[in-house]
């Protein structure tokens, strides 16, 4: 029997959720902002894939439908409720301004059309889950990573040659095909990962204080404008690649304070809760903001420190008051969320 939860890959989830927060406190964040755009979203795939790779085998049609129940469900929910708070009762907006918005619900939130801006994530990762399905099926790990590279570049030519945030087909399937190498290298690097930490043998032990050592400097001077391996990007060729290869120095060192912090209970509480606040954010801001207003207290970020403190008062707040509330209504239904 596979584990189905690890409660490192867990409080990983709780600091790519926290990452992803702060990202979009925009450029109030200071340099915290284009930091975390250096590699948020690829942590965010990574985890996913080493989540896909403690599932068991099932057919195609049973899979379908546990992805339909388990995110498209609960998506729907959490667009329906951006749309009634948000576009209906704070903005007071016309009948037709909702429709416009239910049609880009059933476009699937292409993102950076929605209100909502996280809710990208989940129909591009259900997606992407879709497509694994298929790819995971091949034995060998390295044949799986060389076909979604493939798939990743062939995307940036074909889709995205201006730019990955500018992406248009429904439910996000062109950012789906171009974060699937993230998907599929947090797939096949999971067991390597895993038994390089748990095993604890000397070679093990300088070979994760090396790469921790690494990905701090690497982080770190990062953190301030400066890319240490800024030279490749002068090659010919190599930009690209080095593009892709860049966020894994960064996504390292989160695995490892994942692990350290893994028995803290608040963070794999919020860790458990990843698809429920990446579908409540956006109704969490304006909560948090409008309440601001009523108390004569509003919100203003004006450096990496608000910006931090900002959005673990939003992660608090949305996990202890909001999920619960989501959860309790898709408890009707009889869905059950895992993501």
């Amino acid at each position: 029997m596979m584990k189905t939860r690890v409660r490192w890959i867990d409080v990983g989830k709780c600091f790519g959720i926290f990452a992803i927060y702060l990202g979009h406190c925009t450029g109030d964040a200071g340099k915290a902002y284009d930091f975390v755009y250096t590699h948020h979203v690829a942590l965010f795939f990574v985890l996913a894939g080493f989540t896909e790779s403690l599932g068991n085998e099932e057919n195609y049609g049973k899979y379908v439908i546990k992805i339909f129940k388990r995110m498209i469900v609960p998506w729907l929910l959490f667009s329906g409720i951006s749309i009634i708070f948000c576009n209906v009762l704070l903005y007071d907006n016309s009948l037709q301004s909702v429709f416009e918005n239910l049609i880009l619900v059933l476009k699937g939130t292409i993102k950076g059309q929605f209100m909502s801006s996280s809710l990208w994530f989940i129909t591009c990762l259900a997606v992407i889950k879709l497509i694994f399905f298929w790819i995971k099926r091949i034995n060998s790990r390295l044949l799986i990573v060389m076909i979604s590279t493939v798939i990743h570049f062939a995307t940036v030519f074909i889709f995205l040659r201006i730019s990955i945030d500018i992406p248009s087909l429904p439910y996000n399937i062109d950012s789906a095909l171009f974060y699937l190498i993230y998907f599929a290298l947090g797939y096949c690097l999971y067991p390597k990962i895993d038994e390089l930490l748990e095993k604890k043998h000397k070679v093990n032990t300088l070979l994760i204080v090396a790469m921790t050592l690494f990905s701090l400097y690497f982080s770190f001077r990062l953190y301030f404008g400066w890319d240490i391996f800024e030279f490749v990007r002068k090659v010919k060729y190599f930009s690209a690649i080095y593009d892709v290869i860049r966020p894994l120095f960064i996504i390292w060192l989160y695995i490892i304070l994942a692990y350290i912090c893994q028995d803290i209970k608040n963070f794999n509480s919020i860790g458990r809760n990843t698809l429920y606040l990446c579908g409540s954010e956006y109704l969490g801001r304006v909560l948090i903001e409008e309440i601001g207003k009523m108390l004569n207290l509003p919100i203003e970020l004006h450096n990496p420190l608000n910006a931090v403190l900002y959005t673990i008062l939003l992660l608090i707040t949305i996990n202890k008051y909001i999920v619960p509330m989501e959860k309790l209504v898709l408890k009707f239904g009889l869905i059950k969320v895992k993501f």
